[in-house]
């Protein structure tokens, strides 16, 4: 009876980190390593079941930090606040011991950088540092970092320059891009006439110059940004015999005005630059037919190529160029149905090792049904599909075991699950009302689980490319473009959990910026 009334707790389940606290020390890192990979929630969860077991899990919680101050967020103000708190703290818990990776974004004090490098510089060791703002960076942060750790890698993301709050700081910070550190720069080339306070065409020339000091860089992203009437001979890296460029391993080109790719030009790239080591390139800009006669054969460790081209004039040369890459994994065309249909065969020849392959204009179903059947190895598809015949096109697609989507879809003028029909504007034309984000993100989730059922390994991550015609009050027609992206929220371990990135409103031009946030990782 005494069982009966006073039972023993067993319905209370033992705390999982005091049967863990016994294990050796090398197991808890083990476990560690595993969780921070496999589930990153976790690894939260696990340094709160003991002092032993956050000690173990501590490295991994804290081996990237991110640095982001907003005066405008009360919450977020405070969560930065406390961050630089556990900086300051020198003990022999400070989190100083456990950062490898240090990624600042918005503009941040320049005494909390330095107190929160100098706290790194006694306690652990830096290896890589993110600088993914517009803000210049301070001379005696970067004399710090090339001092204490010669090293270490340098990734700058500068997104919006032209929108930078400071004047001096819509200039080129040609310091850091000559840095020796840098290794990945995605920055902006922009024309915007010739004030004093705004960035003239003369960037190219620095930007050349100071990558070339640098000696270092792997990785290069330049989006170009138009703005005025400048001559298109000059939108080009200034090239010359004296003048060479490092090894790069990926280059990008993307943006709204068109590089000049020349036959002098493209000679000059091919012997100032070893490309010898270069597996992705993007040239979402204009149709480089001359950059292709001139790397024909000569670039063979491609593994991820995106075009854009928007003639059929000379498409043998970027057949051949296509053909003469081996081992292809990640394929991203931009063209008209036409020149999709001339590439078809040079396309087909990379089916068995095409992991990504995205085509972004419009495209018989017939080809999608092809590659449902014949390219076994895609796991990320980029596609443009009929609004109406949605249906069709995703039932095929729900064959693929996919981890990524890109639907590139057109919507017509009456009412959608996305927005409303178009208006009458006062003076004539037509306007379109604002993209419905609740429906809009109900749309995508239903695309998105509806592509996953009844598979082991649920799609990851949907992106939808909307565009929609109006027409001004002289009837003039327009395109507006809206991009949305679903991710499964990784953060809650449950699988019906989503996260929503991009702007999800009307926008006049398609933008760079944008893309390349939706490109990002998750953060945590």
């Amino acid at each position: 009876m005494d069982n009966q009334s006073n039972p023993p707790k067993a319905q209370d389940p033992p705390n999982p980190g005091r049967r863990l606290d016994n294990i050796a020390a090398d197991v808890h890192h083990i476990i560690a390593a595993e969780l921070a990979t496999s589930s990153p929630s976790s690894i939260l969860a696990l340094a709160q079941s003991s002092q032993t077991l956050r000690h173990a899990a501590l490295p991994f919680v804290y081996r990237d930090v991110v640095l982001a101050r907003e005066e405008d967020e009360p919450t977020k103000k405070a969560t930065y606040e406390a961050l630089i708190a556990q900086f300051r703290d020198r003990g022999e818990y400070s989190i100083a011991h456990h950062v490898r990776h240090l990624v600042v974004k918005n503009e941040v004090p320049t005494d909390d950088l330095m107190m929160i490098l100098d706290a790194i510089s006694e306690l652990g060791v830096l290896r890589k540092l993110s600088w993914e703002n517009t803000a210049h960076v301070p001379p005696s942060v970067l004399d710090k970092l090339q001092k204490t750790w010669p090293d270490l890698e340098l990734f700058v993301n500068v997104r919006g320059r032209g929108r930078a709050k400071h004047p001096d700081h819509k200039q080129m910070d040609e310091r850091l891009l000559s840095s020796s550190l840098l290794r990945s720069l995605t920055y902006q080339v922009i024309y915007q006439g010739y004030q004093d306070n705004i960035p003239v065409s003369l960037e190219w020339a620095k930007l050349t110059r100071a990558i070339s000091a640098g000696g270092n860089l792997r990785v290069l992203r330049i989006q170009i940004q138009a703005g005025g009437d400048e001559p298109q001979s000059e939108s080009q890296l200034e090239l010359s015999r004296a003048l060479h460029l490092p090894a790069l391993e990926e280059f990008s080109l993307q943006g709204t005005y068109y590089n000049n790719w020349n036959d002098e030009h493209c000679r000059m790239l091919a012997n100032s630059v070893d490309m010898s080591k270069l597996h992705t390139l993007n040239i979402a800009n204009g149709m480089p037919t001359s950059f292709f006669r001139a790397f024909t054969w000569r670039l063979p460790g491609i593994k991820t190529l995106r075009l854009e081209i928007r003639r059929q004039d000379d498409i043998g040369a970027t057949a051949a160029f296509i053909r003469s890459v081996d081992g292809l994994e990640v394929l991203d065309i931009d063209a008209p149905p036409s020149v999709v249909d001339a590439l078809w065969p040079v396309i087909v020849q990379h089916s068995a090792t095409l992991k990504n392959l995205c085509l972004r204009a419009k495209v018989d179903i017939e080809r999608l049904e092809q590659v449902t059947n014949s390219f076994s190895l895609i796991q990320r598809l980029g596609w443009r599909i009929p609004h109406k015949q949605r249906s069709e096109y995703l039932e095929l697609m729900s064959r693929m075991t996919l981890e990524r989507l890109e639907l590139f879809m057109e919507l017509p003028s009456t009412a959608t699950d996305f927005c409303d029909e178009l208006a009458s504007g006062r003076r004539g034309g037509t306007i379109s009302p604002s993209l419905d984000k609740e429906r809009s993100q109900a749309a995508a989730v239903e695309i998105m689980q509806s592509l996953s059922a009844g598979k082991a390994q649920p799609l990851e991550r949907l992106t939808m490319h909307l565009t929609r015609m109006s027409c001004d009050e002289r009837l003039d027609p327009y395109k507006l473009w809206a991009k949305l992206q679903v991710r499964r929220d990784e953060r809650s371990g449950m699988q019906d959990h989503f996260e929503f990135r991009g702007k999800q409103r009307w926008s006049f031009r398609e933008g760079v910026e944008e893309e390349l946030e939706l490109e990002g990782p998750n953060v945590f």
